[in-house]
């Protein structure tokens, strides 16, 4: 998911193709979320869980395949891996969020919300250092078959992890539109406190646009190379590890609510100084404050979430927002893609930081309805 994109971006046509792809898979996706979040609150998480590996090591698998027989790569076999990407993303997060909560006790979810950060954003040093050091001297092949083997890896984990459905889970026999619309009534009861968790979730937003951006910036507005793009995939992981740690941290001794504010500001400056100043230090540097402002904030709304929705409903309230980032996702790609060559990278970035200053301004109108800490 970091090779892929700058290889589409450095063949002709591809910044276009890239942002159609993602924006086509993302739309999509509306459509699958709300069935897949009727899977996640019915059936086992850990079940779900498998069953993403399972998905993730065929699809690399066949991509693999098909490249290996045509003997080279073409352009929609990126797209048909990136598209797969995209989808296991899709299918394990929601899946873990909802396992998580089932299996720890409340008092651990602030320490969990940021060990989960710190796990996962560790894992993308990793794999940006690796990207960088590696898409110029290895070949692709070899790439997919280590991520293919890293799926059949997290299968096996996976099933060593000690799992019993909840007793307080009531099997539901909704449908899966019956199920959003109860995840909807839920919010919609509740105005205050929903408009604080999207906006909670918007520099998520944001940062799911500048996947798209970071390599057409790199190579346009930067004029540099993949080892650029890879140490800026790295000083993002390492902004968002340093806030894994900190924040749960942070929260205790000022609160979620405030350190949300103080979160989403910072994602917001650092999308400020992307889009004005195009320079590879600095560059470098924002990138970690955007990682800080992006993984603070979801540490802090994931643990207000795990605190005060019930585990019966936080599937079917979480694909909501899901659907939420990936219609906005979808209209500022189609946007960007359609007029990058006349736009350019960093009004993108200008862009995003619109979008997650207003999003600080409704988080800081509604602090009366997000619900008291204890």
């Amino acid at each position: 998911m970091i090779a892929v994109p700058w290889l589409i971006v450095q063949r002709p046509g591809g910044a276009q193709a890239f942002g159609f792809a993602t924006a086509g898979v993302t739309l999509a996706l509306v459509f699958l979320l709300p069935y897949y979040g009727w899977i996640v609150d019915r059936h086992s998480r850990k079940i779900v869980l498998l069953a993403g590996q399972l998905f993730g090591l065929f699809s690399t698998g066949l991509f693999l395949a098909l490249a290996l027989w045509r003997g080279e790569f073409e352009t929609w076999h990126f797209v048909g891996i990136f598209t797969a990407g995209t989808l296991y993303y899709t299918i394990h997060y929601p899946a873990l969020f909802a396992f998580n909560q089932e299996i720890f006790a409340p008092s651990q979810y602030r320490e969990l919300a940021g060990l989960v950060e710190v796990q996962g954003q560790t894992a993308s040093v990793i794999a940006a250092g690796l990207a960088a050091f590696l898409i110029d001297r290895v070949p692709l092949s070899l790439l997919l078959g280590f991520s293919a083997l890293s799926f059949l890896v997290g299968f096996f984990l996976l099933r060593q992890v000690p799992y019993a459905r909840s007793p307080d889970r009531v099997h539901s026999t909704l449908s899966a539109l019956g199920q959003v619309a109860e995840g909807w009534r839920y919010l919609h009861e509740r105005p205050g406190f929903a408009l604080f968790l999207i906006c909670a979730f918007i520099p998520f937003v944001g940062v799911m646009v500048s996947n798209y951006l970071c390599p057409i910036y790199t190579t346009r507005a930067l004029q540099a190379g993949p080892i650029v793009f890879g140490i800026g995939e790295m000083t993002f992981a390492f902004g968002a590890i340093f806030a894994g740690l900190s924040i749960p941290r942070m929260s205790e001794a000022i609160g979620n609510y405030q350190t949300v504010l103080w979160t989403v500001g910072m994602a917001t400056l650092a999308a400020v100084m992307l889009a004005l100043f195009p320079v590879i230090w600095l560059y470098l540097i924002l990138n970690a404050l955007l990682g800080w402002g992006n993984a603070g904030s979801r540490v802090a709304r994931s643990t207000i979430m795990l605190t005060f929705i019930p585990n019966a409903l936080i599937g079917r309230v979480n694909v909501l927002f899901n659907l939420l980032e990936r219609l906005l996702r979808t209209f500022i790609v189609l946007l960007l893609s359609s007029r990058m060559d006349e736009l350019g990278a960093p009004f993108g970035f200008g862009l995003i930081a619109v979008l997650i200053g207003f999003a600080w301004i409704g988080a800081a109108l509604s602090r009366k309805s997000v619900p008291v800490e204890v």
